[in-house]
């Protein structure tokens, strides 16, 4: 696109015979500022001359480019409009950019019609009918995607974060569910206006980008904060990832976002302390234009790369940390990556569904759209990328698509052009939970920590050979002399006192590799969805008092349930059963923990998630079937609601399936053995005790 219109102006150039000197200075000056994208001032120097703006077609035509450029479209047109009524206009670009601008405006089959009119007035031999035949491509795909379901809402970030400038790359915060990172080349910006070469340049530079925060209130987001200023610099500072847990930022600087250097920077005490970045040590190499990483959990890091080898243009590369080194990069295969360009890679909490964003004719309807693709791990394949579609996908460049962890949200830039500058930062709400963004589920023994994080040796080994993978050998179990009563029987929370936990205190705090899964029953039955959520507010509440007695939030996993049979002579309204594990399940005193529901603790059960929400659901579908339940961990606000308990995948997805048709479209199945909710990750070790697992690995 920029090739073309800078096509456009070097032969322009040379049409100025005819004209007074000083509207050809000013053209002179106006195509200056156009090599630099300052289309605004362009736009100011050629509005000086009465003749340029009324009756010169080459003025008139750069005055249309500067316009499209700058988002105002409907005047745009109206100038191309005029011009193409000429049949002799010396400028087949009007077409093109008729094109350009129905397209942005989603009128797809008006702009293949513009796109069409423009190759018929070129030579047969022009270089950028390749380009103009994808974008062709690009339209068809667009009038398919225009009649289809959204599956999200779609709306601009706001004035009070964007500006006419560059506004990109936004990365949720993992600690504050209202603050959000990004990056931006505006006014303001540290050292000012700098040419190619980082010298400051009033004339023709342009603002280098610098890291910034936003947060939301009221709804509204806003509250721009420039990062201290011993990260942001005089170059293009870029920031790019953080670390699992929020304690170390990643960042890009140089002075060209195709050649620079990768830094590692703790944040804590910013304010008081001396700059100390050090070089982020992996396989990637910014300044042979490796870029756009993203780090899953400290131990794999997707980066798209240029590099020899690959498919062409830009492509996607993963390598994993091992033993303390970063594997060779993997390029992730001919069916995430083309020909064209994958770039801004996102991995979601599952560790096998991949967002990113590709401008193949094929999979686009615009510029660079956004994909999702899903790993078979039995498979060893990625699945076909799927395009999410309007309105997260636009005409125009939607890239750094990143989900927040309520799992209804997520972030990314677009320039489209109902913006206000060049890109701008948008927020999706999808209408249903994305089941990729659950929380990790309880896991008997917790993986070893990583010998290294963020920062290794740069000697980077071959790819080791592929090793099965095995479960670790669990601990030996706590005796069950040793145990304090896993029951207790409640009516109201002030019946729960923290005497009553310092039991289980002592046990974790001995015990830190174990987990322990608080799970209340309401006895009561008719108290229908009240009773469902009072009693996880009680697990909550059991949770919150062990977390202040020095229990990591980890460790622990919440549960409300309704009991299908009650011990004889109970009277109480609830039971809070505390289960602890480590390797296998623990013999407790008193009632065991499948007590109260025989059905969720018989080996593998299948269930269905309903909903995830932010408080109670009063939907009629939780007590129509059996088995509800709601799950929470002290880090996720959202409530996982599932029902049924069946024993096969079959009968999990005649439900999943019988619930969809109800309306709830986000319904997915959820899998559980011995009581406990597992990760996809996890199942295949299992497989061959429960054979019906193989069907849902390979659904």
């Amino acid at each position: 696109m920029k090739q073309l219109l800078l096509l456009a102006v070097i032969l322009l150039t040379n049409t100025f015979i005819g004209y007074s000197q000083n509207d050809t200075e000013l053209k002179r000056q106006a195509k200056a500022f156009f090599a630099y994208n300052r289309y605004d001032d362009a736009l100011k120097t050629l509005q000086r001359s009465r003749n340029l703006t009324r009756t010169d077609e080459e003025g008139r035509f750069l005055i249309s480019l500067c316009l499209y450029h700058l988002n105002r479209l409907d005047e745009a047109a109206d100038i191309l409009d005029q011009l193409v009524a000429n049949e002799k206009t010396p400028y087949p670009e009007c077409w093109f950019y008729l094109g350009k601008i129905y397209h942005a405006r989603h009128q797809f089959v008006e702009a293949g019609r513009f796109y069409k009119a423009y190759l018929k007035n070129i030579s047969p031999n022009d270089p950028k009918r390749r380009m103009v035949t994808d974008i062709i491509r690009r339209t068809a795909n667009g009038q398919q995607y225009q009649y289809k379901p959204s599956e999200a809402f779609v709306e601009n970030l706001g004035r009070q974060v964007n500006t006419p400038y560059d506004e990109f790359a936004p990365v949720p915060s993992l600690v504050h569910d209202d603050r959000l990172y990004f990056s931006s080349a505006r006014e303001g910006s540290t050292g000012g206006k700098r040419n190619r070469q980082g010298l400051p340049d009033e004339r023709f530079g342009q603002y280098f980008s610098d890291m910034y925060y936003c947060s939301i209130l009221k709804g509204i987001w806003g509250g721009v904060q420039p990062m201290p200023y011993q990260l942001n610099s005089p170059q293009h500072d870029m920031l790019l990832d953080f670390n699992k847990d929020g304690t170390a930022l990643i960042y890009f600087k140089g002075l060209e976002f195709n050649s620079g250097d990768i830094l590692v920077d703790t944040f804590r005490q910013m304010d008081n302390r001396i700059l100390s970045s050090d070089p982020f040590l992996s396989p990637m190499d910014a300044r042979r234009g490796d870029c756009c990483p993203f780090l899953y959990n400290d131990t794999l890091l997707f980066f798209a790369s240029r590099r020899p080898g690959g498919y062409g243009g830009l492509d996607l590369y993963k390598t994993a940390l091992r033993n303390g080194r970063w594997t060779n990069p993997e390029n992730l295969g001919p069916t995430i990556n083309t020909p064209y360009d994958e770039t801004t890679p996102f991995l979601a909490r599952d560790g096998r569904t991949l967002y990113f964003s590709s401008n193949h004719p094929e999979r686009s309807i615009g510029g660079l759209d956004v994909l999702r693709s899903v790993y078979a791990a039995r498979l060893n394949i990625w699945t076909e990328p799927r395009n999410l579609g309007l309105p997260i996908n636009s005409a125009a460049d939607d890239e750094y698509f990143r989900l927040a962890r309520d799992g209804f949200t997520a972030f990314f830039a677009s320039s489209r052009k109902d913006g206000f500058g060049q890109r701008d930062l948008y927020i999706a709400y999808f209408n249903n939970y994305l089941s990729e963004m659950e929380p990790p589920a309880v896991e008997y023994v917790q993986a070893p920590k990583p010998t290294a994080r963020i920062q290794t040796t740069p000697d980077f080994p071959e790819n080791p050979p592929l090793q099965p993978e095995t479960r670790p050998i669990p601990p030996t179990p706590t005796s069950a002399s040793t145990l304090p009563a896993n029951v207790l029987f409640l009516n109201t929370e002030k019946d729960l006192t923290p005497d009553q936990l310092a039991p289980w205190v002592q046990q974790l705090r001995a015990n830190p590799d174990r987990q322990l899964v608080l799970t209340v029953y309401a006895l009561d039955t008719r108290g229908g969805s009240r009773a469902l959520f009072q009693a996880i507010s009680y697990a909550e509440r059991a949770a919150q008092m062990l977390d202040r007695q020095g229990v990591p939030r980890a460790s622990m996993f919440m549960r409300g349930a309704i009991a299908t049979q009650v011990p004889s002579g109970q009277k109480n309204n609830f039971a809070i059963v505390f289960d602890l594990h480590g390797g296998e399940q623990l013999a407790a005193k008193g009632p065991a923990a499948d007590a109260f529901d025989p059905a969720l603790h018989e080996g593998l059960v299948y269930k269905v998630q309903i909903a995830a929400l932010k408080g109670e659901y009063n939907g009629p579908l939780l007590f129509d079937y059996p088995h509800p339940m709601v799950e929470k961990t002290l880090d996720f606000e959202y409530h996982r609601y599932t029902v049924g308990a069946t024993h096969t995948f079959a009968e999990a997805l005649k439900l999943q399936n019988e619930l969809k048709a109800k309306g709830r479209s986000g319904a997915h199945i959820a899998v559980y053995i011995n009581g406990h909710r597992k990760e996809y990750k996890e199942l295949s070790s299992y497989a061959s005790t429960f054979p019906d697992l193989r069907n849902y690995l390979r659904r």
